[in-house]
């Protein structure tokens, strides 16, 4: 009887750990075909982004479906069933949420949510497509990528990378064929890790979304079209209310203070912030002002002439009503974004993403000393890309950037806070750099 018992014993031990193993088992698989309906509305985004019925017309109000479709094991054999529901970007975003729920032959279900979404300039604390320096008091915050090479002296939060094993690196003070990172003495620390080579960052593919943000803003955004005559382009006060559109004709570019005081302009209108969230210029901007509105505003002239292109100007600070992610503001221009030297002399706040896609972010050094205007502060809250560097020559000749190396001209202490609410949602349309990825995972309770 004593045997008997412990045989009982075990045989019950045998079948309820069984039971455990393949309940586990099936968990395990309903979580795999939920995870396989989210790698297929990936693959279908990347072929028809803005598709959010899985082929089918949409009908009704979003989230849209279920559309369900059979999930097949290796050898073709039916192992259980996916159901997607897609919701489609809010209005001033770019991510699309999809509900997967995965569900075996034997009922075993499980449910993620996801954000599926295209990287965008903006997952970057600095993009540049040539050479840049790094100095001993920079301090970066978020992911830092040159096409070219890095000199980085200071400290860097998150991981840097290069498109290059090695390069040219005599106008940072190192040599030919430096490698793609590299510090003067080693004094650079790394904290998530450096990496090169790697993928370049493709520049080139902002002339098509320029392009598109032009078309969108004539269909549901604000259009500026080019100034004839005597205007040189369009100085825009941002304000929580909207914004002022005025002409501008004349700029004193030199002076050292007074903001846009310094421009001959003429008010055009008042408008609120377009509900598509863009605003498209084809001609230069002066910029400043305050938002509370998500936007991207885009200086731009087409056909894309080297010689025509456009920049934009900031002439005073531009800052968010709050900061908690709610509120973005992306200025992308075809060539420069500048900082002009009329800006105030105590200093810059500048709260965008800054994306310059064929020129350089900072001041236009002067290699006249009279041009030349020293400032105390500058703090981004964003980020910052660039096509040119200090180390390209500009029509003054004398280079881009933040400061000179002598302190003669520029900006003497900066700081650069990256906005990593942008990673994951970047002001309207704002230029992608890849293709649909997972910006965020979670499963859900199921009853």
């Amino acid at each position: 009887m004593l045997i008997l018992g412990l045989a009982t014993g075990l045989m019950n031990l045998v079948t309820s750990n069984t039971r455990v193993a393949k309940h586990r088992s099936e968990s395990v698989e309903a979580l795999k075909i939920a995870e396989a309906g989210v790698n297929y509305y990936l693959w279908h985004l990347s072929h028809d982004p803005e598709d959010y019925c899985d082929g089918n017309p949409c009908q009704g109000n979003p989230p849209y479906g279920p559309f369900t479709r059979e999930y097949k094991n290796a050898t073709g054999k039916v192992i259980g069933t996916y159901s997607l529901m897609i919701h489609p970007p809010n209005v001033g975003e770019t991510a699309v949420r999809v509900t997967a729920q995965g569900e075996t032959t034997l009922g075993r279900v499980r449910k993620i949510e996801t954000q599926l979404g295209l990287p965008s300039f903006a997952q970057y604390a600095w993009v540049l497509n040539n050479r840049v320096w790094f100095g001993p008091a920079a301090i970066t915050h978020g992911l830092v990528h040159s096409n070219d090479g890095i000199r980085f002296d200071g400290r860097a939060r998150k991981l840097v990378t290069s498109a290059r094993t090695t390069y040219d690196a005599r106008c940072v003070g190192g040599v030919n064929g430096a490698p793609g990172i590299w510090s003067r003495g080693n004094v650079g620390v790394f904290e998530e890790g450096q990496q090169f080579p790697v993928t370049a960052v493709n520049f080139q593919k902002l002339a098509a979304d320029l392009a598109q943000i032009k078309t969108d803003a004539q269909l549901g955004g604000l259009y500026l079209p080019a100034t004839i005559g005597p205007r040189r382009g369009y100085y825009l006060k941002l304000t929580t209310t909207g914004i002022e559109t005025y002409t501008v004709t004349g700029e004193n570019k030199y002076a050292r203070s007074g903001g846009a005081a310094n421009l001959t302009k003429q008010l055009v209108t008042t408008s609120p912030i377009p509900q598509n969230g863009l605003v498209f210029v084809e001609d230069n901007v002066w910029i400043e002002g305050t938002t509370d509105d998500r936007i991207t505003i885009a200086a731009a002239r087409f056909p894309d002439i080297p010689s025509q292109r456009r920049d934009i100007v900031v002439v005073d600070n531009i800052t968010y009503s709050v900061e908690d992610g709610s509120v973005a503001l992306g200025l992308v221009a075809q060539r420069d974004i500048r900082f002009a030297h009329y800006t105030p002399p105590t200093g810059l706040e500048v709260d965008a993403y800054l994306l310059a896609a064929n020129g350089g972010v900072g001041f236009v050094f002067s290699n006249t000393v009279q041009n030349r205007s020293t400032k105390a502060f500058f703090i981004n809250n964003g980020g910052i890309g660039a096509y040119k560097s200090s180390c390209d020559a500009t029509p003054e000749g004398s280079g881009y950037g933040l400061v000179t190396s002598t302190n003669s001209d520029g900006f003497l202490v900066r700081n650069y806070f990256f906005d990593e609410h942008l990673t994951y949602s970047p002001p309207p349309q704002f230029p992608a750099t890849g293709s649909f990825s997972v910006i965020s995972w979670q499963e859900i309770a199921t009853d």
